[in-house]
């Protein structure tokens, strides 16, 4: 009986490394996988705001007395093809949903989840139309 019960054992101990392994090791390569060369050459980063933003008036509201801080901006250039067909709300759109949609925010999307589940929202939101400030 002795040998059955070693068996078991060593079976449950092998499961219970190979699971948490494996998910390391696909979280590493999935970290530091590179985009292809192709996509990545469309990414430009720089340690500054774009000059839009430093003129818009919203600047202005998030940081009224002009202090110091750490910026940056992160361009993708997009092709005609990539966007062919496409209004600006479907393209931010799309580019929220990819953000938001990571395995990153997956806790936050579980806790919702599980709120909906029981007809409930931590804060309800609903859409009333297209809103236009006039700055």
């Amino acid at each position: 009986m002795a040998p059955m019960s070693s068996f078991v054992f060593s079976r449950r101990l092998l499961y219970s490394l190979a699971v948490p392994s494996t998910a390391i090791c696909l979280a590493a390569y999935f970290y530091n996988h590179p985009l292809p060369a192709s996509r990545s050459r469309n990414i430009r980063e720089t340690d500054a705001l774009s000059p839009s933003t430093l003129v818009s008036p919203a600047i202005k509201l998030i940081n009224p007395r002009n202090n110091q801080a750490l910026v940056n901006t992160i361009t993708i250039a997009l092709s005609e093809t990539d966007v062919e067909g496409l209004s600006d709300e479907e393209i931010l759109a799309r580019f929220t949903k990819g953000f938001f949609n990571g395995w990153i925010i997956f806790p936050e999307r579980l806790v919702m989840g599980f709120f909906e589940l029981f007809g409930s929202t931590v804060i309800p939101v609903s859409f009333t139309g297209i809103f236009s400030p006039q700055w």
